[in-house]
């Protein structure tokens, strides 16, 4: 199964992430996963695949929480690979 998680940011410092991330890890064993996200903090040598689309003040944690969400019609641009998938949670 082929499974996609969309995370604004996938960081050190948020629970959420956190889940995702331990999630993920966990799942990769039998599954394919790949999380998308416009900001990535960890080590993508974990058997996930993260990608990683740009937007402008990435690296400003302050305005990358707050602001970021406002950039999800980025997810347009990975639709197609989107539409690949089994399972996507956002």
């Amino acid at each position: 199964m082929k499974i996609a998680f969309i995370q604004h940011s996938f960081g050190f410092t948020s629970g959420i992430d956190t889940v995702t991330y331990e999630l993920s890890k966990r799942i990769s064993k039998k599954h394919d996963v790949t999380i998308f996200t416009f900001n990535n903090e960890y080590d993508s040598n974990i058997g996930i695949e993260i990608k990683e689309s740009s937007i402008p003040f990435k690296k400003n944690r302050v305005f990358n929480a707050v602001l970021s969400p406002i950039f999800i019609h980025k997810i347009a641009k990975i639709q197609k690979s989107i539409k690949k998938l089994s399972l996507i949670d956002i």
